[in-house]
């Protein structure tokens, strides 16, 4: 079902882009359309198909930039034929609108990309003979708490890196290593200014908020597993990627702990 909805949806924005085009034509030859606001009839039939596509998956980009297209040329139209500065100056910030829109779900989409490039190499176990030895995980740096063995918390995730870690490890299915940073007051902290000794912790759930002062953050619920040292921090892909080695330190019952 999921397969037809698509496949309907490409070929109502494939229309879309040629009521788009069409318009565009008849802007440029009148001869092609016998006047500018045909030109506006035809590129708002294109419009109403591709709002009725869906604003997600991936076609999003697509579709956006067919209504940025479209509310462009309607402004144009309006100028050319009927001179109506309202309706111009209306079509131009909608066209403006979505073509912000269009370069925000790029950014997503290729950042989505990227965190799904390497699914093999997190969580990926080097070894040198049968003993483990290191093991490469998506780093998180986090204020005033300290994660151990066996120990559940909550806490709040805002700062963009941490929240690409996080997106990583979801997307990928794999532990996050968390380490404190050594100065709370610091944003954006450097490898240098974060501890190499950390906890490597399951995400147990991750909802994002949408209201409060926190809205837009991430409330993630993490149980840690063993304790490890970063030998080795890697921040080329907007977020930490740390090669972790375990310390072999068992688990321990501990009760839940809220966060700091």
């Amino acid at each position: 079902m999921k397969m037809q909805s698509a496949d309907l949806e490409s070929k109502l924005l494939f229309v879309a882009i040629f009521a788009c085009i069409w318009g565009a034509g008849g802007l440029i030859r009148p001869g092609l359309i016998p006047n500018q606001m045909s030109a506006v009839n035809i590129v708002t039939i294109g419009l109403l198909l591709t709002l009725w596509c869906s604003g997600k998956g991936p076609l999003a980009v697509v579709r956006t930039g067919i209504l940025a297209a479209g509310f462009g040329v309607d402004c144009a139209a309006f100028l050319l034929s009927s001179k109506n500065l309202f309706l111009a100056a209306l079509c131009a910030v909608l066209s403006l609108i979505c073509v912000c829109g269009a370069l925000a779900q790029f950014g997503k989409a290729r950042r989505e990309r990227r965190l799904q490039s390497a699914p093999k190499e997190a969580d990926a176990k080097l070894s040198t003979g049968d003993e483990v030895l290191l093991r490469k995980l998506p780093m998180m740096p986090v204020r005033d708490m300290v994660v151990i063995p066996g120990m559940r918390t909550p806490f709040v995730v805002g700062r963009e890196s941490s929240v690409r870690a996080l997106e990583y490890a979801e997307a990928n299915n794999v532990s996050l290593f968390l380490a404190t940073q050594h100065d709370d007051a610091v944003d954006a902290p450097r490898a240098t200014e974060i501890s190499k000794f950390g906890c490597v912790c399951r995400v147990l759930q991750c909802i994002k908020m949408t209201d409060g002062n926190f809205k837009g953050n991430f409330k993630v619920f993490v149980e840690g597993l063993e304790m490890a040292k970063a030998v080795a921090i890697d921040d080329s892909r907007g977020f930490f990627f740390a090669t972790v080695q375990d310390l072999n330190i068992k688990d321990e019952a501990v009760p839940t702990t809220p966060a700091a």
